[in-house]
């Protein structure tokens, strides 16, 4: 017999993955899976309440960091203007990138910023370079 969290298990993956085959993809669905996840690993009694608008981001943007190394290197200031110039992003995408508000990843953001990043340092750059993972912030 299976219980209700077996259950719930089951129908959560399945919208999951048929979201994503679906080529549908949201916050929402990330976090059902990062709580579904979390509740596979969990004992029954530390489950976390999963609350609308309660966001937990454990993926920081290291933009600024990265933006400054260029600086550095190079003596001169890295402008939005500039990378937009270089990059063809937006002055907005920058922005919220740069600020923490930026919660999605588009992969064509993510590997222009970095190739942009990575033509100044001389160096090929990874995801790690341009994002974060922090767990306990």
């Amino acid at each position: 017999m299976s219980s209700d969290f077996d259950t719930n298990f089951q129908t959560s993956l399945k919208l999951i993955l048929t979201n994503y085959s679906d080529g549908v993809y949201s916050d929402r669905n990330v976090k059902i899976h990062s709580t579904v996840v979390r509740q596979a690993h969990q004992p029954a009694a530390s489950i976390p309440e999963l609350v609308e608008g309660d966001e937990e981001t454990v993926m920081h943007w290291r933009f600024t960091e990265l933006q400054g190394e260029c600086e550095a290197m190079t003596g001169v200031k890295i402008t939005y203007a500039k990378i937009t110039h270089s990059t063809g992003l937006p002055p907005t995408t920058l922005s919220g990138i740069s600020t923490g508000r930026s919660k999605r990843v588009d992969f064509r953001t993510l590997n222009t910023l970095l190739g942009y990043f990575g033509g100044i340092l001389g160096r090929p750059l990874t995801t790690s370079d341009l994002l974060e993972y922090r767990p306990d912030a």
